[in-house]
């Protein structure tokens, strides 16, 4: 029997009231006779309507279980925060109401409180689809002093909504819009100086530490947050040795020589004694910790709740492709596995979302875009491969094709290895990572499936 769907107007804020349903379902054990809830369109704090997914529904009234819900979860002033002022109406099919719905479901009677977000609402967007629109760029030591300013600047104030970011990069110079700031976020946080929340709305400053290269155990290089203060009392202990990155495309490296007296007077400074540190290199713990690509894609966050959208387009090798394969009918999505990216809405109003498509699973994947990229890729079966060039007294280097990049977490791996971004030659389809040791990309390719040439010069 189809589900059908019962509204109630309710009062309050969406987090309130679900979280208010949530605690009634359990306690009344009624989750196998509404097991899930939907939002109005666009919902905010004052008056909403809810609607509630009801099974075994045949009469066309509502079981005496919802009855029973409703009045538990009616709105109390100065009692409750937020519950149901209106009459229960309906039923409905969910094609009657698709259009009035906001299109995430959720579980009624799960034990967290998943907060209420609108995925279709308009604004600057979130911290998940991060492209590097930037490439290849000719150093310029101007560009490197306004990115250390950033990181000075996001260390002061701690953490912030993506708006906030967004605003800095562009007051500092360093972003013009929302997809370039996106970009000077992933490079941030492949360095390991900033986070994103778990909802990819909020940022956070990570906390300083020393990481150790795997090729100089007298040296490490500064991650995290990053002052002025601090930098001045390391310059007196302490040789430090600034270095520009690539195309100088974000804060500068700032790297030490963690001598013993170093140490010491580090541990000594009531200051400078939050500092971590890492004894064994940072990349070979992640390697070792970091799971497969099968484990990785089980650890996506999935959408739930989408709807039809307005249209579909489906990466095929360099490009989107428009593709009318995709669609969702009584619960279930159709289509080609592969890395999607839907429309909905019409002019400033349209909103656009990407996703990995698990057919087999039927889940719909939400990560970094060049993770998900990849792992199209792979779950197409193309060869993904890549180059270890050892060159005797000169370190080591690893070559990727861009168009093969690795999802985030494995390439900040490559990337803490040296506190380096990987360099990108204009005109070139090649990415290079400096000082990775055998050993690590022997680790990384093995556990994402790339085949690993190795060149040694020794």
């Amino acid at each position: 029997m189809a589900r059908q769907f019962f509204s109630v107007l309710a009062v309050g804020t969406p987090n309130d009231v679900l979280h208010s349903i949530r605690l009634k379902v359990r306690a009344l054990g009624c989750g196998h006779i509404v097991p899930v809830v939907y939002f109005e369109k666009k919902a905010r704090g004052g008056q909403f309507y809810v609607f509630l997914g009801v099974e075994g529904s045949a009469s066309g009234k509502a079981p005496d279980e919802v009855n029973v819900l409703c009045e538990r979860v009616r709105y109390q002033k100065g009692v409750t925060s937020g519950g149901f002022v209106g009459q229960l109406l309906g039923p409905c099919s969910f094609e009657q109401i698709r259009s009035s719905l906001d299109p995430q479901e959720f579980d009624t009677s799960g034990s967290d409180r998943i907060p209420y977000c609108s995925r279709w609402v308009h604004d600057p967007g979130d911290l998940i689809d991060l492209l590097d629109v930037g490439g290849a760029a000719t150093p310029d030591s101007d560009r490197t002093a306004r990115f250390d300013h950033l990181l000075t600047w996001l260390s002061s104030v701690g953490e912030g909504r993506w708006e906030t970011f967004l605003r800095a990069c562009q007051t500092l110079g360093v972003a013009d819009d929302s997809s370039s700031a996106r970009s000077v976020f992933r490079r941030l946080s492949l360095l390991g100086h900033i986070e994103a929340s778990t909802d990819a709305r909020e940022w956070i400053i990570c906390p300083p530490v020393f990481v150790r290269p795997p090729n100089r155990p007298t040296r490490c290089f500064w991650c995290g947050q990053r002052t002025d203060k601090w930098l001045g009392r390391l310059r007196e202990v302490s040789t430090v040795l600034p270095e520009d990155q690539p195309g100088s495309l974000a804060p500068s490296r700032v790297t030490i020589e963690a001598s013993d007296s170093f140490r010491a007077a580090i541990a000594a400074d009531s200051e400078a004694s939050r500092f971590e540190w890492h004894e064994q290199p940072l990349s070979d713990v992640l390697a070792a910790h970091l799971p497969d690509l099968d484990g990785w894609q089980q650890s996506l966050q999935p959408i739930v709740g989408l709807t039809n959208p307005r249209t579909v387009q489906r990466w095929e090798e360099q490009a989107y492709v428009d593709d009318t394969s995709f669609y969702i009918r009584d619960g279930r999505y159709h289509g080609q596995p592969g890395l999607y990216c839907i429309t909905r809405g019409e002019g400033r109003h349209q909103s656009q979302l990407m996703f990995y498509f698990d057919e087999e699973g039927q889940r719909l994947l939400r990560g970094d875009w060049y993770g998900l990229r990849f792992l199209a890729l792979r779950r197409a079966g193309h060869r993904c491969e890549a180059l270890w060039q050892g060159q005797n007294g000169n370190g080591s280097m690893l070559v990727l094709r861009a168009s093969e990049r690795w999802p985030m977490i494995y390439e900040r791996t490559l990337v803490l290895a040296s506190g380096l971004l990987p360099e990108h030659s204009s005109g070139s389809n090649l990415l290079r990572y400096r000082d990775i040791p055998l050993s690590t990309a022997q680790v990384l390719a093995g556990k994402l499936g790339v085949e690993l040439e190795v060149h040694s010069d020794a």
